[in-house]
């Protein structure tokens, strides 16, 4: 199998994936509304569960439990995060210099893969360079 097949089929997969999440909601959304209407919250078909849970999820305000607590409680049950895009921010505008920037920095590397889009005229060069390459 040649590389740009495996990159064509790597794309229908992830165009097959998108397609299906969004099936997927629709279909949830169909499917709540069903059993809402048939007062249900679980239907067993198949030999297979399907059940509505209604939960909460659960969130504190930091700042308003640091107006209650004392700092020495707050520091038990917070935890300090630094945040990327102010960091980035304060050593641009001279807040924090850089020394210090890179003194607490680390770096992690990490591999992805990604797409774009291309247009008409990237597409017909990329195909001339792998006809090319072949």
């Amino acid at each position: 199998m040649t590389t740009d097949n495996i990159v064509r089929e790597f794309l229908a997969l992830k165009e097959a994936e998108a397609e299906a999440t969004k099936a997927k909601k629709q279909k949830e959304a169909e499917l709540r509304k069903e059993f809402a209407k048939l007062g249900l919250n679980e239907l067993t078909v198949d030999g297979v569960s399907v059940n509505i849970i209604e939960a909460t999820r659960t969130s504190y305000d930091a700042e308003k439990l640091a107006q209650v607590v004392s700092p020495k409680v707050l520091k038990k049950v917070t935890k300090l995060v630094v945040d990327s895009d102010l960091m980035e921010s304060a050593v641009k505008v001279g807040v924090i210099d850089q020394a210090t920037a890179d003194l607490v920095t680390s770096l992690t590397p990490y591999s992805q893969v990604r797409v774009y889009p291309v247009s008409v005229e990237a597409k017909a060069k990329a195909k001339s360079q792998a006809q090319k390459a072949s």
